[in-house]
């Protein structure tokens, strides 16, 4: 896949959207480390992506050389402000489920990147024919879980004591969307 057509944000700036390349991994990884930072809803922290950049463009290609995987990133004015990866398991009885994870920046929370960025992976989720998608959110992302909802995710149960961030425990929220 190439870029999509630029996406108009509510403050008027483009977003691109479009599968991440190997040559990418340098500044995926630099995008994570710092978006690590930015919230602690995350499964990981600032400087916590650990891996390097062979690791990482290894990954990037295993990811589009897989029918039904989904790498994504979003770039605004040449900048990658969010990811998205829709992976799912190898196994006959769950190969039609894909898991997602998405981030974006924090100077660009509540333009619309996430949801689009949602959007365009099951769009192309449904191409490829994934039937499900789960995701797992943190229990106190209200923003995150009124958008899945919006999006038509449905709550499909709570895992406890799920992440442990400074010295407290939080459940996730597990969320499915039926295509």
């Amino acid at each position: 896949m190439t870029a999509i057509k630029g996406i108009t944000l509510k403050n008027g700036s483009t977003l691109f959207v479009s599968e991440a390349e190997p040559e990418d991994a340098d500044a995926m990884i630099r995008y994570l480390n710092v978006v690590g930072g930015e919230t602690d809803f995350l499964t990981f922290g600032a400087n916590e992506f650990w891996l390097s950049v062979e690791e990482e463009t290894s990954f990037i290609r295993s990811v589009r050389e897989k029918e039904k995987d989904i790498f994504l990133k979003g770039v605004i004015d040449g900048k990658i402000v969010s990811t998205l990866s829709l992976l799912r398991v190898d196994r006959p009885r769950i190969q039609h489920i894909g898991e997602l994870g998405v981030s974006v920046l924090a100077d660009y929370w509540g333009l619309g990147v996430g949801r689009h960025m949602c959007e365009e992976a099951a769009r192309q989720a449904k191409e490829r024919g994934i039937t499900k998608i789960d995701l797992k959110v943190r229990e106190d992302n209200d923003k995150a879980i009124r958008l899945y909802e919006r999006l038509g995710y449905k709550r499909e149960g709570v895992a406890s004591r799920a992440y442990l961030v400074r010295g407290s425990y939080f459940a996730q929220v597990l969320m499915g969307l039926e295509l």
